[in-house]
Formats: structure tokens, sequence, C-alpha cells
């Protein structure tokens, strides 16, 4: 069971239960448990290429048996994984995003949508005020009207809690500017603000509990989403549990989530001016996400860094500081093209 066992276990567990469904003749089982592997090993952090090779597979076989369900699921499996190795933008024969979710079908399962529309926005730091203004993940959970309890819907609650600690901190600062239009960035109410920490708060709540049941899985999730809590009001003590939380994803074999939380505390020490260990963990987290091969991400970071580093030589040079937290073009999803083929005309 993945709610006390770890993901990496239940997906090997699940392969055998294919092998066995196949030796039997009992076609339907082998091929559930083998949608639920390769999800599972995605889930867990296996190397990105073959996950997409996975679910490509998948999907023409379910398209060429006309199992809608199957179909549409690992579809936007395949979507998500297309997206971290090329680009959001990058188009292919597959349906692009916007497509998939246009789907009627789609529509009736909005929980596991909006676990993946969390996880892409934060990953790709495409932040928008859209992505937190419809009904919570996890209040949808609670009010009974989600889906079931999911592997799939539990990483969407960890996203929902970092998006909501990372738009507190984003925008708590007073009528910041943008760099380049030097247009006012609004400010958000208290009451807002409130709303985002509440938001974070019950969903760092629900992870905990889990997390009590199975650390295998979900400690290092809770201790990433305890220090973006904590950055907000003690960023000393918050550094001391985003290492918590690298160490927890490294030992627990979770690469991918290894790599956020070193680039969450390379911001929070850049942001405090401990440049030199940032750009350490920055690389480390880079190292991470190309191992996961999570180019596009990789890209992306990479921008970030230079920009950043940049601008302490700016700075010390007589330019004003920068509040990272508030510059729209850090998150101008445009400039992280990738220089690989593929065609990128409109968003995936």
């Amino acid at each position: 069971d993945w709610m006390f066992e770890p993901l990496q276990s239940v997906a090997e567990s699940l392969l055998n239960g294919r092998r066995n469904g196949l030796q039997v003749g009992d076609l339907m089982n082998a091929r559930h448990n083998y949608r639920c592997h390769i999800i599972y090993t995605y889930y867990g952090g296996q190397e990105l290429s073959r996950c997409r090779d996975n679910f490509f597979q998948y999907v023409e076989t379910s398209r060429k048996t006309n199992e809608i369900f199957s179909y549409l699921q690992g579809a936007l499996h395949y979507r998500m994984c297309v997206s971290l190795i090329e680009g959001t933008d990058y188009v292919d024969s597959f349906p692009s995003w916007d497509d998939l979710l246009s789907l009627q079908e789609q529509k009736r399962d909005f929980a596991r949508i909006q676990a993946h529309s969390h996880m892409r926005s934060f990953l790709f730091q495409t932040f928008d005020d859209d992505v937190m203004e419809a009904d919570g993940l996890l209040s949808r959970i609670r009010s009974g009207g989600g889906s079931p309890l999911h592997p799939l819907v539990m990483i969407g609650v960890f996203y929902e809690g970092l998006l909501s600690f990372h738009f507190a901190l984003r925008r708590r600062e007073p009528n910041p500017r943008s760099i380049e239009t030097e247009i006012p960035v609004k400010t958000v109410p208290n009451q807002q603000y409130s709303r985002y920490i509440s938001r974070g708060e019950q969903a760092l709540e629900f992870i905990g509990m889990y997390s009590t049941l199975n650390k295998f899985t979900f400690e290092n999730k809770y201790l990433l989403l305890e220090a973006s809590r904590l950055e907000l009001s003690n960023p000393d003590q918050a550094f001391i549990v985003y290492q918590k939380a690298i160490k927890s994803a490294s030992d627990h074999k979770f690469p991918h989530e290894e790599a956020l939380a070193s680039e969450l505390a390379g911001r929070c020490l850049f942001n405090k001016g401990i440049f030199d260990r940032a750009r350490g963990l920055y690389e480390h987290a880079i190292n991470r996400y190309q191992s996961w091969g999570a180019y596009a991400i990789v890209r992306r970071l990479r921008i970030e860094i230079q920009q950043k580093f940049s601008a302490i030589h700016l700075v010390g040079q007589g330019h004003p500081p920068i509040n990272y937290y508030s510059v729209g073009f850090l998150h101008d999803p445009a400039r992280y093209k990738n220089d690989g083929s593929g065609t990128r005309k409109r968003s995936a």
C-alpha cells in the first residue's frame, strides 16, 4: 500500500503483479498493474526519458483499444514528462496540455488535473494568481468533491502547499516594482496573505499526518513544506530544515525532490546574502535535475542563477538591490526555450 510502504517498493510489487497476470492470462489485471507501475515509478523520480517512453507506448495501446480513461491518464503523464524534458511549449503529435484539459472527460477528474497544474506551475516558476484562485485541492478532498486519495493527489497537495507559502513570501513586500518595466506589482491585502498562509499550513498538516505513517515517501515533503513556512518568519531556522529535507529526499531516493529542496535552500541563502553557499546549492539542484532528465527545469534554473549573480555584480558597482520575489521577468516562460530540436508554437 503506497500510504505505508516506500513508493518505489510498491511500484516493484505492481510490476510483479503484471507478470503474474500475464502468466495466468488475466490481461486486464496485468494492464492495470502496469499502468500503476509506470505512474508510480514516475512519481518516485525515475529518469524522465524512460517515463516518457513508457507513457507513449501505453497511450498508443490505449488509443488503439479505445480505453478512454487509460488514454487520458497516460496522455497527461506523457505531456508532463515531455514538458519537463523539452519545455512547456513543445509541440508533437500528441494533444497539447490545453487540448487535454479541454476534453469533457477530463472535467470529471478535476482534482488530478489540478495536481498536475500545481506541479507544473511550481517547477517552471510560472506563477499566476489564477492557479490559487480556485478552491484548494485539499479542500476538495476533505469535502468529498475530489478524486479518491491517490499518490498524484497527495503530490498535488504538496505542491499546493509550496505554492501557497511561495505566494505569501513573494507578495508580502510593499509595492515593489519590476526592474524592466517599472510597473508597480500589486500588493496582497492582509486577508489574501492570511489565506495563502492558511492553505499552506493545511497542506503542511495533511502531509505531516501521512509522514508519520510513511516517512519513506512523505518525510522529505513534510520537511520541505515546513522549511517554506519557516522562511516567512525565521530564515535561519528555515535553512536548517531545508538541509534536513535535502537529506531525507536523498536517503529515500527522490532525486527530483532533492533537487527541488536544494533549489529552495539556495534561494533562501541567496536572499540572506550568503552567496557562495547559495551557488553551491543551486549547482547541486542542477545536478539532480539533470540526473532526473528535467532539462527544461535545468535551463530555467541556469537562467535564474545567471540573472541573480549578475545582479550581485551590478549592486557591487552601485546599482540598487533587487527583490527576487517580486521580479516578473525571472518567471517569463519565453526565456526557457529549448536549444534542441522540436517545434515551439503553442502551450503544451
